[in-house]
């Protein structure tokens, strides 16, 4: 890994980290695990971090996600844990059998990353035939409260030492793009005319798409899927779903 990628690494998982306690999601996960649960699938593994959480706890991942940079974050992370984990590069609408895992999670809205309701299902889908029967099939999702109330047309800026980033959203019907620009810190400097060194910014650009789904839809679609005994929590609880979440809990059995 390049010098600016783990500079970014540290930098989004300081970002992600400051949003979520990951050992207490993964405990509030595990709850869920069917019994005598070993081998976890994890689709949209992104940088590792739940990864490191589950293979810390001595469980055997497969790692997917869709952006080589990411994987090659996770991996520098897991790399004392190299018998325990394996990382697969695709999208996971299109995930291949890889074998029937005990269960299959997805943490951080990833599932708001499908676009369509067919993306949607078609990754349900890869999902149910990569489960052993009674495995489960856990996963997050964002709420219309969360991208249309709080993100909606907003822009968000955040002004730190070592990092800056904007963060521009629009929405159009379901759709919220999320535009942010990064500005990191080197640790170059340059000398101006008047001969004072000024530190050095490395400007990254993303593009997130995320679309609205409601719950009751998304349910359809798993049954679709061939799950069944589907439940929603609001988020980090035992309680069912309220109108008023922002980020709910899939948990659907096969």
């Amino acid at each position: 890994m390049n010098g600016f990628y783990e500079k970014l690494a540290k930098v989004y998982d300081k970002l992600m980290k400051e949003d979520f306690d990951y050992p207490k999601w993964f405990s509030y996960l595990e709850r869920f695990f069917p019994k005598d649960t070993k081998h976890i699938l994890e689709l949209g593994c992104g940088s590792g971090l739940m990864t490191e959480e589950l293979i810390k706890h001595r469980y055997h991942v497969a790692g997917v996600d869709l952006s080589e940079e990411m994987l090659l974050m996770a991996e520098q992370k897991t790399k004392n844990y190299a018998n325990q984990v394996q990382y697969f590069c695709y999208d996971m609408a299109l995930l291949p059998k890889i074998k029937e895992f005990d269960c299959v999670v997805s943490v951080c809205d990833v599932m708001n990353y499908c676009l369509s309701e067919e993306t949607l299902y078609r990754t349900f889908s890869c999902a149910h035939e990569n489960l052993r029967e009674n495995g489960r099939f856990l996963f997050d999702m964002v709420t219309e409260k969360k991208l249309k109330d709080l993100l909606g047309n907003e822009t968000y800026v955040l002004d730190e030492e070592d990092i800056t980033y904007i963060w521009n959203n629009t929405i159009k019907e379901d759709i919220v793009r999320e535009e942010i620009t990064f500005f990191i810190k080197t640790e170059d400097t340059v000398k101006t005319e008047e001969e004072y060194e000024r530190e050095l910014y490395e400007r990254f650009d993303e593009l997130h798409e995320q679309k609205i789904f409601c719950t009751d839809r998304v349910t359809a679609l798993l049954r679709k899927a061939g799950f069944q005994n589907v439940t929603v929590y609001s988020f980090m609880t035992l309680d069912p779903c309220k109108p008023e979440d922002i980020r709910v809990q899939f948990v659907a059995e096969k």
